[in-house]
């Protein structure tokens, strides 16, 4: 579609929802878990779709909170409650041990519709915001802005895993200058540079008979 319709943002959480990611009152049966949260998201994304919408995600139900993502792929994040809610902290250096987290999302929404799906990601400098404590953090990362770094490298292969998955449309990706809905309007091209490209198909410049302008300085 021209202009795809979608939702931005987490969608609400029912009790039941809430519950399940609640470390306190989640199932300790994994095998129950994921029955009761695929019959959360499956319902969410029946929503959406009665609703008309050309890009539909899962909510974001299977995340505790959306940048907790990155503590659900990483070691080296201290979970604690602060004021009623959950909350992550990085307390030492991260290892991308669990990959693929997001991309496990993808893949369970396009195997359950065939509307454009979307998958957030959060960027470095909102993770690096929440999750980096002068008090907690500093022997791992030296400052907030180390840790925003550290961060690039793991949330692009998140990135990566995702599309490959099956995912229509990405957000917060790092270095891009094209975020959302890339299928739609072509594919992103890194500032730092991409690989895997193929100069059989792939290539800088224009489709139709409009020229292609490059500036410096906003000069041509």
């Amino acid at each position: 579609p021209l202009f795809a319709s979608g939702v931005v943002g987490s969608m609400p959480r029912s009790q039941f929802v809430r519950d399940l990611l609640d470390p306190e009152k989640t199932p300790r049966d994994k095998a129950l878990f994921e029955k009761c949260m695929n019959g959360a998201v499956d319902y969410i994304l029946a929503l959406q779709e009665m609703a008309g919408l050309d890009i539909v995600s899962d909510g974001e139900y299977r995340r505790r909170s959306y940048i907790g993502i990155i503590a659900d792929v990483c070691d080296g994040f201290l979970l604690e409650r602060k004021d009623g809610a959950w909350w992550h902290t990085v307390i030492a250096p991260m290892k991308h041990m669990r990959p693929g987290g997001a991309a496990k999302e993808a893949a369970y929404q396009r195997a359950r519709t065939k509307r454009l799906i979307k998958v957030a990601l959060p960027s470095p400098y909102l993770l690096g915001q929440r999750m980096w404590s002068e008090e907690k953090s500093r022997d791992a990362y030296s400052t907030r802005e180390a840790f925003m770094e550290a961060l690039v490298p793991i949330l692009r292969a998140e990135f990566i895993a995702v599309r490959d998955a099956g995912a229509s449309a990405w957000a917060g990706i790092p270095g891009r200058s094209k975020a959302l809905a890339a299928p739609l309007i072509g594919a992103c091209w890194s500032v730092t540079g991409d690989s895997g490209s193929d100069p059989a198909t792939n290539f800088l410049g224009t489709t139709d008979v409009q020229p292609l302008v490059l500036r410096t300085g906003n000069a041509q």
